[in-house]
């Protein structure tokens, strides 16, 4: 929305004056109103009974985007790349459905372009902070999932562990599998995974 200039030729209140002139309906007018949208002479007005009299400009001013629920990492129209904060799922689980970090980078979108998506190209553990990337469309998605292996061929952490490893550094290899609620364990004929890991400081209980 670019900003739009009315000249006021009768005099009356501004609600009026507005509902003749903008589209939306009176609920659309009024949340100009209440977001500060709306100035008459270069002030900023939001009362919808404010007089108008003739000669006055009233204006209409772009709607500030909002600020994202999370930090952007970078975003161009095929990816948005997020820092998805600890505690929030990925995706929705039996258990929690609405905050998501999937719903919240949907809706960041969709804030300004109704007709935007984002689609899930890989997860992190809820309790993981880190870096998520969604993919604007379906082509991305797969290019992306496809070839995830050959273009990630490297995952660090930084994590607090209870207890002490007996060694400083070493290597740690398992087989891993994810059954249908996106719960990964470890078992037999699973995926190996291998972790290298490196004690940064401890103190004998973490």
């Amino acid at each position: 929305m670019k900003e739009t200039r009315y000249i006021v030729d009768r005099a009356g209140p501004l609600l009026p004056f507005l509902l003749e002139r903008v589209k939306g309906g009176r609920n659309h007018v009024k949340g100009l109103l209440a977001r500060g949208q709306v100035q008459v002479d270069g002030e900023k007005i939001t009362r919808h009974d404010h007089p108008l009299t003739p000669g006055q400009v009233v204006s209409l001013s772009p709607r500030a985007p909002e600020a994202a629920p999370f930090p952007v990492l970078y975003e161009d129209g095929r990816i948005l790349v997020i820092c998805k904060p600890a505690g929030l799922l990925t995706v929705a689980s039996d258990g929690e459905k609405a905050r998501t970090a999937y719903r919240l980078a949907a809706g960041y979108v969709q804030r300004r372009d109704p007709g935007a998506r984002v689609f899930i190209v890989h997860r992190l553990d809820r309790d993981t902070s880190g870096v998520l990337l969604f993919a604007k469309d379906e082509e991305t998605k797969r290019a992306y999932q496809e070839n995830w292996n050959g273009l990630v061929s490297r995952r660090g952490y930084l994590a607090v562990a209870e207890g002490a490893p007996p060694q400083k550094s070493g290597t740690v290899r398992t087989l891993l599998r994810e059954n249908a609620a996106h719960r990964v364990y470890s078992g037999r004929d699973g995926k190996e995974a291998v972790t290298h890991y490196t004690t940064l400081r401890g103190n004998g209980k973490y």
